[in-house]
């Protein structure tokens, strides 16, 4: 995903949510 920095298969989600 665009703003996932791990896997997406974790939790791509959580990294944006973070990221953002």
């Amino acid at each position: 995903s665009v703003f996932a920095f791990q896997d997406e298969s974790t939790s791509t989600i959580a990294q944006a949510r973070l990221f953002i």
